[in-house]
């Protein structure tokens, strides 16, 4: 949870939510709860990391 915190690369987003899926147990409660309320403000989300998407090699969609 922490590589969220201040940023807005793209990727940590997507880390995030792999570990999120694979690894559910190994999280605190307190991290549970961070990462539900991103999944609940998913507007703030997409508005907060948007512009990481064109701005990552690997995650754009244009060349």
């Amino acid at each position: 949870m922490r590589a969220l915190n201040g940023r807005t690369a793209a990727r940590d987003l997507h880390d995030t939510v792999y570990l999120y899926e694979h690894y559910f147990d190994s999280f605190e409660e307190g991290e549970l709860d961070e990462i539900e309320a991103l999944c609940r403000n998913q507007s703030a989300v997409i508005d907060e990391y948007n512009s990481a998407y064109s701005e990552d090699t690997i995650l754009s969609t244009s060349d």
